[in-house]
């Protein structure tokens, strides 16, 4: 874990303060992890699988060495131009404190442009980690055409998605 030292800077009395908080590590996952992996998400009652292109991203406690968060990455296609942000998942006792976010601001330093389809609920947390919602009247014009398409097959079962969007740009062709 990395300390650092951050200041802050009060408005009314212009002093600042050094206040000490610890950066989560974030590790790549390989394939020796992917068993732990599989285990963290069913604890969390998710149903997560892994894809031959699939990459996965997971945050340890530092007291005991077990997953406490976890994020995976796919492509649809080898030829895809969008990487696909899913199973963003937080063990319920480490919640709230901006692991889910930094495990995102992460990936999407490494894979652009990236889509994620939530829960309308969770706007907030993709909002922050600097994503852009997707009005759903422009899927089609923003989302590769196989992205669309499952978009539309999810919220057949699950009505209040939102698309979310980060990128350099955020149009796309489908051409």
């Amino acid at each position: 874990m990395l300390t650092s030292l951050i200041p802050l800077f009060y408005k009314h009395t212009r002093k600042i303060i050094p206040m000490t908080f610890t950066l989560p590590v974030i590790h790549q996952a390989i394939k020796a992890d992917k068993k732990s992996l599989l285990r963290f998400y069913k604890s969390q009652r998710y149903c997560a699988s892994f894809m031959g292109g699939d990459k996965s991203y997971f945050i340890k406690s530092t007291t005991t060495d077990d997953i406490i968060a976890s994020v995976i990455i796919s492509k649809i296609r080898p030829d895809h131009h969008q990487w696909f942000l899913h199973a963003v998942v937080v063990d319920h006792r480490y919640q709230k404190q901006g692991l889910a976010t930094a495990l995102i601001k992460y990936v999407a330093t490494l894979y652009s442009p990236l889509v994620c389809f939530a829960k309308a609920n969770l706007s907030n947390l993709y909002q922050q980690a600097g994503m852009k919602i997707i009005n759903p009247e422009h899927i089609n014009e923003q989302l590769s055409t196989e992205l669309a398409s499952r978009y539309y097959l999810y919220i057949k079962k699950q009505k209040y998605l939102t698309v979310f969007i980060k990128s350099s740009s955020c149009s796309f062709s489908n051409a």
